[in-house]
């Protein structure tokens, strides 16, 4: 397939994905007590689809602070939802759920992008709901509530993020405002298992053309906003079996693919797995 040197991704058996081998993720991870109370992580990724990318570079502050909490300052996980928050041989997926994805390839729902013309819309083409967020830059405050109820402990943690998420070319904020995110959780032990029932919610925004151009001239950015709040629990079985379900809802002022500002419009999602 093609015309040039090197023939097209996908041509019939010359070049495509029945005759090549893929090194998806590679990973160089790092982590280690700073004190006996302090912690510091740091990760590569690189793979063959993607180019060396800075994914973690975070520390856990807990000298100084009052007991029980702890402070996180760099680029991690943003803690909304159900959280895959370390590396792991053993965890299930790669990927953080609902639009939580590290690129267009991990998501569940993603076709093509934007039109080459800001503020043209594409028919058809959609992006995930928080694409490129699996992490983030800013900081956490978390506080521990070790003695919620017999066999149950909680956690309340606020945090305030750039927003953007982050892409190969170090994405940053652009210019909307800082994202909070806040997220109240208790896990219960149990003679047959472990649950964990979490609350979430998300405020910020996005910029995002204003309309369609018009005579060429795109539209100028305006504010979009990102509002939703989610619930989640999590059931693991002593023999392992888990079963996990979510539902977030809320708005997301823009079009599916973030073309053009959409005031108002509502946006859903939730899953189930086993």
């Amino acid at each position: 397939g093609g015309t040039a040197q090197r023939p097209s991704n996908g041509g019939p058996f010359v070049g495509g994905a029945q005759s090549s081998f893929l090194v998806r993720r590679g990973r160089l991870r790092l982590d280690g007590p700073v004190n006996d109370k302090d912690k510091y992580v740091f990760q590569l990724d690189f793979g063959n689809t993607s180019s060396v990318n800075l994914r973690d570079a975070w520390v856990d502050l807990k000298s100084g602070m009052p007991k029980n909490t702890n402070f996180r300052i760099g680029q991690f996980p943003p803690h909304f939802s159900y959280t895959l928050a370390y590396s792991s041989r053993s965890r299930e997926s790669p990927e953080r759920p609902l639009g939580f994805s590290d690129s267009s390839n991990a998501a569940v729902i993603y076709k093509s992008g934007q039109s080459a013309n800001p503020g043209e819309i594409n028919p058809g083409a959609i992006i995930p709901l928080l694409n490129n967020q699996d992490r983030d830059a800013g900081a956490a405050f978390s506080w521990s509530l070790p003695k919620l109820h017999k066999g149950t402990t909680g956690t309340l943690t606020y945090g305030l993020f750039n927003g953007e998420g982050r892409d190969n070319n170090g994405l940053r904020n652009l210019g909307a405002g800082l994202t909070s995110i806040y997220r109240a959780e208790a896990v219960q032990t149990q003679s047959g298992g472990t649950l964990t029932v979490g609350a979430s919610a998300y405020r910020g925004a996005m910029p995002v053309r204003g309309g369609a151009p018009v005579n060429g001239t795109p539209a100028s950015f305006v504010k979009a906003g990102r509002n939703f709040t989610g619930i989640d629990a999590r059931w693991v079985a002593k023999n392992r079996a888990e079963l996990r379900a979510e539902y977030h809802s809320g708005t997301f002022e823009m079009t599916p693919d973030r073309a053009q500002f959409l005031a108002g419009n509502k946006v859903q999602a939730w899953y189930t797995t086993a």
